[in-house]
This record gives C-alpha cells, structure tokens and sequence, in this order.
C-alpha cells in the first residue's frame, strides 16, 4: 500500500470511518507484529504492541494524516512501544530477583556458584550476561533499552562473560 492510500485511509479514520481502521489493520497488521517480534521475541507481546498502534491511530489519526509518511510513523511508533515494554521487562528483572533468589530444592552446587558468580558481577555487566544469555537479547537491543553505547554494552558483556568463566573454572 502506498502513502498516499495510507494518508486517505487516515483521512477517513479521522473522521471515524471504522471500515478505514479495521482496512489498515489488515494492510498493516502482519508488518507492526513481525517488527514488534524482532524486538521483544515474544508473539503475546507483538500482538499487544499491535493493538496498542492501533489505539494510537484511532486517536491520533488527523495528525497522521498530514504528515509526509504515514507508513514512517505507524512503524516508527511500532518500534518505539516495543522498546518501551522491552524496558519495562529490564526493569523488572531487576538484580534483586537475583539476590533474592533462593536455590531451588534439589539445587546442586553448581546453582549456588553460579549465583555466587552473578552477585560479585557489576550490575551493568551483570544485566547484559543475563539480557544476552538468558533470554537472547542481541547487543544492539541492550545497548538500546540500558541507554548506553554499542561498543561499552559489548566491551562490558564480553568483560562479564570472560570473569564468569574464569570464576567458574576456579
């Protein structure tokens, strides 16, 4: 679909043509949740970002519906409350979970190395080896929702991962 059908239908969604949304969520629809899943890699939480676009739209649309690319903006918005709840995530795993975890029944020793480990570990260092290992999170995307540098957030995972296995071997 190209812009200027994507600002007609803003034109109508504007004025409060439903036929006009529902039409665009099926243009874009597909297009918001791939780009909210390469964020978050979460298909729950792309639909959810999907519909929070959509909410947007609805009450945004004769704003939209003069700038140069309506397209720009639904995707631009798309990515940005991807990155908003990918920041909500970092915040709740927050380093307390970790301290305050206990090991599990039937934990062995390893667990409480490992534990040991990521404790003595800076925090920065510490969430980066958690966000990158545990849950697969790309550096680009740390650096992104942590608000600090590409090159600090590899230099400091890299840091983190070489510490860890030198305490590990220990």
């Amino acid at each position: 679909m190209d812009d200027n059908a994507v600002k007609t239908l803003f034109a109508k969604i504007s004025k409060g043509d439903k036929e006009a949304l529902a039409e665009l969520f099926v243009a874009f629809g597909s297009r918001i949740k791939n780009t909210a899943f390469r964020v978050l890699r979460d298909w729950a939480l792309s639909e959810d970002i999907l519909n929070d676009v959509i909410i947007k739209v609805w009450n945004k649309a004769d704003k939209i519906a003069e700038l140069n690319s309506a397209t720009g903006y639904i995707m631009t918005t798309t990515y940005n409350l991807s990155l908003d709840v990918l920041r909500k995530q970092r915040r709740s795993l927050s380093i307390d979970y970790i301290e305050a975890a206990k090991a599990p029944d039937g934990a062995g020793e390893d667990y409480v190395i490992v534990s040991d480990i990521m404790n003595s570990l800076p925090e920065e260092e510490r969430t980066l080896l958690l966000l990158i290992e545990n849950f697969g999170y790309s550096i680009e995307e740390c650096s992104k929702v942590l608000k600090i540098n590409y090159f600090k957030a590899r230099r400091s995972y890299l840091k983190a991962k070489k510490e860890f296995a030198k305490k590990f071997e220990q």
